[in-house]
């Protein structure tokens, strides 16, 4: 569903691009005077958070924004380069750095079937580094006859890469999950379990609000979720293993961290530990503060 939706909104763009490409022209206002493509490069500012198995809010587990818990958002930085076809189209390419966490523990005092989750007990961070690639369509920029609008609302959609390591803390200790095979990844005793990578796809699909502020300056508030590729970027996602298990390919040093970490409540092996139906995603709301490289004051 993810790619099938990311290949539309991609074909409707390039349709787009192909259709306004055919002319040439200077566009402008009574403020500036600009090429057909207009460079833009500048830095991004905001909060991130994520979708994933642990944590949440009270209940069983919710769609998308019902299920955020706000109070794990972290700071989002990040630079950014774009070039603008007659103010319509935009392609963009983002690196981005930031770091997303989760814990069970914020269910604390949570009533009814949210308790199980608290008794879990899990947590993770992550930093996170993505290089995204985008595409931005300017609705009240497709009729060229008007004067250019100084806001210009915008949808946007894309593709790219992501690093990403969860970590779970013990007595003030961070431990990489991965390393730790929680889930029996990678053991022959799972063998359906896979070893997840460093690196997972992103598919960042969002909306926004531009604003130029001068012919040299502007401004974006955007809002960006990206669907991923992965399920495992809380490290967590189908099932207990039995703990013996880890005796046979953990060292007796990251042996008893990673039974405390795995499964902390002591939990029957087998039992549900996270949900392999619904991959992980994470989203950003950010301001977007770039430098007009080539436009020209009238």
């Amino acid at each position: 569903m993810q790619l099938k939706l990311g290949t539309i909104l991609f074909t409707l763009l390039f349709l787009l691009l192909v259709q306004f490409t055919r002319a040439q022209f200077y566009f402008y206002n009574n403020k500036h005077l600009e090429e057909d493509w207009v460079w833009e490069t500048g830095f991004t500012t905001g909060l991130a958070n994520c979708l994933t198995d642990v944590g949440g809010k009270k209940g069983i587990g919710k769609k998308f924004i019902k299920d955020i818990n706000w109070n794990q958002s972290r700071i989002v930085v990040g630079l950014f380069v774009a070039a603008n076809w007659q103010s319509v189209i935009t392609a963009r390419i983002d690196i981005n750095f930031l770091q997303l966490s989760g814990n069970d523990a914020v269910l604390k005092n949570t009533p009814g079937i949210a308790q199980g989750r608290y008794q879990r007990n899990l947590s993770f961070k992550t930093n996170v580094t993505e290089l995204i690639g985008l595409l931005e369509l300017h609705p009240l920029f497709i009729n060229t006859n008007v004067q250019a609008p100084a806001f210009s609302p915008y949808i946007t959609a894309g593709a790219g890469i992501f690093f990403y390591q969860p970590q779970a803390n013990i007595n003030n200790v961070w431990y990489s999950l991965r390393e730790l095979h929680t889930e029996g990844q990678g053991f022959k005793e799972y063998s359906g379990r896979d070893e997840y990578k460093k690196f997972s796809y992103a598919f960042p699909v969002g909306m926004g609000l531009k604003y130029d502020a001068g012919y040299w300056l502007s401004f974006r508030l955007e809002i960006l979720h990206r669907f991923t590729t992965t399920d495992y970027l809380d490290d967590v996602s189908t099932n207990y293993i039995d703990p013996l298990i880890f005796e046979k390919y953990l060292s007796q040093t990251l042996l008893p961290v990673a039974i405390q970490l795995a499964n902390p409540s002591g939990s029957a092996v087998n039992s549900q530990r996270g949900n392999p139906r619904n991959k992980d995603g994470y989203f950003t709301g950010a301001l977007k503060i770039a430098i007009v490289v080539n436009r020209k004051n009238k």
